[in-house]
């Protein structure tokens, strides 16, 4: 009220606080879509999206505020209908009824396609009309609600078009492009999961000034609009919204994996994949700082989220041993089982709980530092002792092991030279040994060459860490 009596120009509306993020996963999940849909939808899609964008461009660019919003949101209807029209009318992959349960495939598959769409070229919608300014000024209750419904509805229909764009390709990508899912959502649950700061909670009777976890704005009275408090500031989230989409993040990878593998998923390989897809997401997003803020802060929730760190880490060292290391590694293990199970599952044990221990707080650095060197030493010569490096060749691990334990407590050039040395002495051997005398050409290379140049690549993969 000061400003306009004294005839200041108001201050300029706030920006959207979260425009990077939520642009980098609309525009990539867009991009998915697209690329995937038949080549009618595709062209028509991109055409009417690139014209009709450039179109608002330009209206904006000519004060035209109004037009340019509504070639925004006519563009992105144009578009839904493209999409649309390839989805039902053109794909007869769809239309095929040769098949037990093709009807329910059909209202499956086409109605959660088009769902799919239209909530994403929404969303693409709102970030766009976030974008104008005016639309701040005259309608501060619609842009309050565009942004909660991007921060809490971006990921679940993004994540599930990037997820359709990397699993539903078929081919590798149904192997290998859950796991890379799985990694996506994890970064957008570190995006969106955790409290956000509303961009615009001081223009509703909020204090104004700038705080939180992600300095925005936070709220008072109005603080309803928002999804509620914490730590004193108002979020956009409610906890309910952080937990449905924690459970999203969690399940949505590894029941894909099992609705793509359903015909053989009892299989060994197939449920340790399970095992390991499961838990990988649920060791990170329990270990993220504020990965778990909707429990709350009492002493049970504390323990609750302690409880989940370590169930989850036992379950992504079980996947890990079951899937990666006696699956694809097991030609290297020269201890005949059960004994290897019980070397390796105590070598892996023993160095996940002195860092889980580290890193989670429950002991002094003090304790942790005395506990390294010995456990480390331990867990090295079991794990070499599997994959059969001979007694003469052992004093290198171990003296690489121990390089470490001194680095972790002098970072000292010195020590971590021991690291380098010991590393680079146990790689040689593994290579000399298990690939050197193969007479066998890769593209025109021999083998031997390439085991040369991995050699030098690890140089400096030991030895750039010790720099930092």
């Amino acid at each position: 009220m000061e400003s306009v009596r004294s005839g200041a120009p108001p201050p300029p509306p706030p920006s959207f606080l979260y425009n990077t993020r939520v642009g980098v996963l609309l525009i990539t999940a867009l991009c998915s879509v697209i690329v995937l849909s038949s080549s009618g939808s595709n062209t028509l899609a991109s055409a009417s999206l690139i014209g009709g964008m450039m179109i608002a461009y330009v209206l904006d660019a000519m004060r035209y505020r109004e037009g340019s919003f509504l070639a925004v949101w006519a563009t992105l209807l144009v578009t839904n209908v493209g999409l649309g029209y390839g989805l039902v009318v053109e794909d007869s992959d769809f239309w095929d009824f040769g098949y037990p349960g093709a009807f329910l495939g059909l209202v499956f598959g086409v109605g959660g396609r088009l769902v799919m769409n239209s909530g994403l070229l929404f969303l693409v919608g709102a970030w766009a009309t976030l974008q104008y300014r005016w639309i701040q000024r005259q309608y501060p209750a619609v842009v309050v609600a565009f942004e909660k419904v991007l921060v809490t509805g971006g990921l679940p229909v993004a994540g599930t078009g990037l997820g359709w764009g990397l699993v539903g390709g078929g081919g590798v990508w149904m192997e290998e492009g859950v796991w890379l899912w799985a990694g996506v959502l994890c970064v957008g649950y570190w995006w969106f999961g955790r409290p956000l700061v509303s961009s615009y909670g001081g223009r509703h009777g909020g204090h104004g000034g700038h705080g939180g976890h992600h300095g925005g704005r936070h709220g008072g009275r109005h603080g309803g609009r928002h999804g509620g408090r914490h730590g004193g500031f108002t979020v956009i989230q409610r906890r309910s919204d952080a937990a449905l989409l924690f459970l999203y993040v969690l399940m949505a990878p590894t029941m894909t994996y099992v609705a793509a593998h359903n015909e053989t998923i009892f299989s060994l390989l197939h449920l340790w994949s399970i095992v390991l897809l499961f838990f990988t997401p649920l060791l990170v997003m329990s270990a993220m700082p504020k990965g778990l803020w909707w429990l709350g802060d009492s002493a049970a929730s504390s323990a609750v989220k302690r409880l989940l760190v370590l169930v989850s880490l036992a379950g992504v060292l079980a996947g890990v041993e079951g899937r990666i290391v006696f699956h694809s590694f097991g030609q290297y293990i020269k201890i005949a089982p059960p004994f290897s199970y019980i070397a390796i599952t105590l070598a892996m044990y023993g160095m996940a709980s002195i860092v889980l221990l580290h890193v989670s707080g429950m002991m002094g650095d003090r304790m942790a530092l005395v506990l390294l060197g010995p456990i480390l030493m331990v867990s090295t010569a079991i794990g070499c002792l599997v994959v059969g490096v001979p007694v003469w060749a052992l004093p290198a691990p171990l003296v690489a092991a121990a390089g470490v334990a001194m680095y972790s407590e002098s970072r000292s050039g010195r020590d971590y030279a021991l690291v380098v040395l010991g590393g680079l002495r146990t790689a040689g051997w593994f290579l000399w040994h298990h690939f050197w005398f193969l007479d066998v050409v890769l593209d025109g290379m021999h083998l031997r060459v390439v085991c040369g140049l991995v050699f030098l690549a690890l140089v400096p993969a030991f030895g750039i860490p010790g720099g930092y």
